[in-house]
């Protein structure tokens, strides 16, 4: 097991750099294959810095009236979306930091965004509606996203459909509502945090119906944030004491952790760069780090 004492990261995770945004940090995310890493505050700003150095390369303040929610970066890595209070969708490009498309999805919050693997697609989240747009910004389809569909519910329970046998699952026995959820690249893990310890179902065969889950044990306060890296089997994690976890993962969803540190404040987000060399978290505070991984 990682030791924190003392000051610094620990393990894999090696010194990188540091920065602050204005408020809250509430979203991050690699962008121009892993050349700037792009921040959003709760107050609507957003901030773009050099990978190697941390430099701010530009930034905008109030871009959504009421602050952002979420952010997604497309695929092709020179246009990110955000999500705000305002019912409203932006579109951005990189390397300037211009706003290219607004999108009025509806008058309620859109909570989150998320562009398909192709680029073709972009998704967005309103309350209890789905809207999915196309390159030009024309919403095509309302419906639910994926095969499976997972959430974390008030009576402390994972729920998750699979939208083709309409088959409803639970996974119940965490402490509180699971605030965390997030699955692999490929769909074949689905990592949740309900409390200190972080379970991991997997979907290999006919799990995870029948089957038991990988619980990881190193944080002390609830986790607030899951990351898988795209490359091995890494998950990263955040709880509301600061601390952030690296593990390394087996198939059936148990693990290590390999590396550890510390935030000034309960993590907000985390985020792996696309090759798992660098990994960026942010706090409350709007403190902003990224290590080196190996």
């Amino acid at each position: 097991m990682l030791d924190l004492k003392g000051h610094g990261p620990k393990g894999v995770l090696g010194d990188g750099w540091t920065a602050n945004v204005d408020d809250y940090a509430i979203a991050c995310c690699w962008t121009l294959g892993g050349k700037l890493l792009v921040v959003a505050d709760a107050v609507g700003g957003v901030y773009a810095y050099d990978d190697k150095s941390g430099t701010r390369v530009w930034m905008q303040h109030k871009t959504h009236d009421g602050g952002i929610l979420a952010m997604s970066v497309h695929p092709n890595g020179t246009t990110f979306a955000t999500a705000g209070q305002d019912g409203r969708v932006l579109v951005w490009g990189i390397a300037e930091g211009h706003i290219n498309r607004h999108i009025d999805v509806d008058t309620d919050w859109v909570e989150n965004v998320a562009w398909s693997l192709d680029g073709k697609w972009l998704a967005a989240s309103c309350s209890r509606k789905v809207h999915i747009y196309n390159s030009s910004g024309e919403e095509v389809w309302r419906s639910d996203d994926g095969d499976v569909v997972a959430c974390g519910s008030q009576d402390n329970s994972v729920h998750f459909w699979r939208r083709s046998t309409e088959q409803d699952s639970m996974m119940s026995g965490y402490p509180a509502k699971p605030a965390a959820l997030t699955f692999d690249d490929t769909g074949t893990l689905l990592a949740t945090g309900g409390g200190a310890a972080i379970t991991v179902w997997s979907f290999q065969g006919n799990g995870p119906e029948g089957t038991r889950p990988g619980i990881l044990d190193f944080h002390v306060q609830p986790v607030t944030r899951l990351s898988f890296a795209r490359r091995g089997m890494l998950l990263a994690s955040t709880a509301r004491d600061g601390v952030v976890a690296v593990w390394s993962l087996q198939e059936d969803g148990n693990g290590d952790p390999i590396g550890a540190a510390v935030l000034a404040d309960l993590g907000t987000d985390l985020c792996w760069r696309a090759d798992a060399t660098k990994l960026a978290a942010i706090d409350a505070q709007g403190g902003v780090t990224v290590w080196k991984v190996g």
